[in-house]
């Protein structure tokens, strides 16, 4: 991955999503010409990435002009993931960088496009490998009040 070292791991979550964005970038515009990356699935991407995750992979389908079982199988074998868990990296971006003051976590989840605070909680602790209250502690920045309780 460019820009990434082992020995010296991106040290918040603002490096680490853009280290994926710029990764995702990058396969595409360095790979061998038989490893591109389908511009239907680019395209694919920049819907799901300018929805913040939040638009049904039916209509992304549509808007490719490929069926939805063509576009799930293109996404795994270009990417390694399904769109529908691809669309999971912004939609939680979104949850942690939409302005909350004075707003819970179930009105954020409401927001964010969750049904409520429950699922949006164990997003963020698959995603980020915790729960959302030690997000500040290990370097998250946020402007989610809900996060800090």
């Amino acid at each position: 991955m460019p820009g990434y070292d082992v020995r010296h791991p991106a040290p918040g979550w603002d490096e680490r999503f853009a280290l994926l964005d710029e990764s995702l970038l990058a396969w595409t515009a360095d790979a061998a010409p038989e490893h591109t990356v389908a511009p239907a699935v680019l395209e694919a991407w920049r819907l799901l990435h300018q929805a913040q995750g939040h638009m049904r992979i039916r209509e992304v389908a549509d808007r490719t002009g490929w069926s939805l079982r063509h576009l799930e199988s293109r996404f795994r074998e270009q990417i390694g993931l399904s769109p529908k868990r691809l669309a999971r990296v912004p939609r939680l971006r979104h949850a942690v960088e939409e302005p909350t003051a004075g707003r819970g976590a179930a009105d954020t989840a409401t927001v964010c496009g969750f049904y409520d605070q429950s699922p949006l909680g164990r997003e963020f602790r698959e995603l980020a490998g915790m729960p959302p209250g030690r997000w500040p502690a290990a370097g998250g920045t946020a402007n989610a009040a809900w996060i800090a309780g």
